[in-house]
């Protein structure tokens, strides 16, 4: 195998490591992001049974206030009752105290719905804390060991970006070139191996004396991909009969 080729498959392969490492390092913001939508809509949930429970609990003070008006309202009434001289006033004096009676059972049912409700809000509160606890314990944990892989993928990036330096200022511009111009151009690997006798890169045969060639440890390059195409006893380069 010719020089520059051993040196792009050096690099090659710390590029691949690199790629690699640098999708784990990308998934990880999502990741934590992931956890941090999920503890922000426990927190949302746990906020609105909270403001339900202080709706209920405002609008049983509000009913409460207006049974005790009219319960005193009822009580002038019948005190005006025992005054009053003609019938006419009587009959409408008796329809007023029949209206507050009406009205002071109709806010003690209210009143007692709305204690129904706040009691099931109460439970349902509780329910919401424990998930926002749970999942604010989860978030934090594993934010933690997302934030620790991260220092470890940086660091181990920062190394194989250091060999890669090393190995790449040891490569002709030239060939360096052409190999960032095939990476760049999102063909993966520049450096592929004989696969059945077509390039390993976009699978177009190889004409068997160029094969022969290649087996020799000539470099071929693929006229459709452009793609160095080589032989090498590494399983992910070689020709697979």
């Amino acid at each position: 195998m010719e020089e520059y080729i051993e040196q792009l498959l050096q690099l090659q392969r710390l590029d691949v490591k690199l790629d690699r490492l640098r999708e784990d390092l990308q998934r990880i913001p999502g990741e934590i992001a992931i956890h941090e939508r999920d503890q922000e809509k426990r927190r949302l949930e746990h906020e609105r049974v909270e403001e339900e429970l202080r709706e209920a609990e405002r609008l049983r003070g509000e009913c409460e206030d207006e049974k005790k008006r009219n319960e005193e309202k009822l009580v002038e009434y019948r005190k005006q009752l025992l005054d009053l001289k003609t019938n006419e006033e009587y009959r409408s004096m008796l329809k007023q105290i029949d209206y507050a009676e009406k009205r002071i059972d109709d806010l003690e049912s209210e009143i007692l719905e709305l204690l129904y409700q706040e009691e099931e809000n109460g439970e349902l509160i509780e329910q919401a804390r424990r998930k926002l606890e749970k999942s604010v314990s989860r978030c934090e944990r594993r934010k933690e060991a997302l934030q620790e892989e991260q220092a470890e993928l940086e660091e181990e990036i920062a190394v194989l970006e250091e060999q890669r330096d090393e190995v790449a200022e040891a490569v002709r511009q030239r060939h360096l070139r052409k190999y960032s111009q095939l990476r760049d151009a999102g063909k993966g690997r520049a450096v592929v191996g004989l696969v059945r006798g077509a390039c390993g890169g976009c699978m177009t045969n190889v004409p068997p004396q160029s094969a022969v060639e290649i087996k020799s440890g000539r470099t071929f390059t693929c006229p459709i991909c452009g793609r160095f195409v080589v032989w090498t006893d590494d399983s992910s380069f070689a020709e697979r009969e």
